[in-house]
């Protein structure tokens, strides 16, 4: 239910953030900290990878995160926090041909709510103990 919120806001976000500001415009901040429009035409972390590998490798993670959150128990509230995130991105590439980041940070890196929400999958299946394995009683 949160990460199905956080999409729907992402997507509000970058509705919105689209509709306003030109790209490269900001928004509010200065320097490090930022709310601007980015369009990024490449890869995770604005890495320059042609936009059909990164749309296929999307697609990819997604059917795989889908196809194991559907069969397994394991890793599941990390997994729809990575599809949440990942389907956000998504829409955009298939849709817009890039995806609308709209947080800068010190590093000079571009986000938007979706990369969070990746991200925290990945550290919830990473630190959770839902991934541990659990004592089983056996009978004999």
């Amino acid at each position: 239910m949160i990460a199905t919120l956080f999409f729907l806001v992402d997507q509000i976000i970058k509705f919105l953030i689209r509709g306003r500001l030109a790209n490269g415009e900001s928004l509010l901040g200065s320097g490090s900290f930022q709310i601007a429009h980015f369009e990024n035409f490449y890869g995770p972390f604005s890495l320059p990878f042609p936009m059909w590998s990164v749309t296929a490798l999307h697609v990819l993670v997604l059917s795989v995160a889908l196809a194991y959150y559907f069969f397994q128990k394991k890793y599941r509230h990390g997994l729809i926090w990575i599809i949440g995130g990942g389907t956000s991105n998504l829409i955009d590439r298939l849709y817009f041909g890039s995806t609308t980041d709209y947080i800068s940070f010190p590093w000079n890196g571009f986000w938007n709510l979706a990369d969070f929400m990746v991200v925290i999958g990945i550290a919830l299946i990473l630190f959770t103990k839902e991934n541990s394995p659990q004592p089983t009683l056996e009978k004999n």
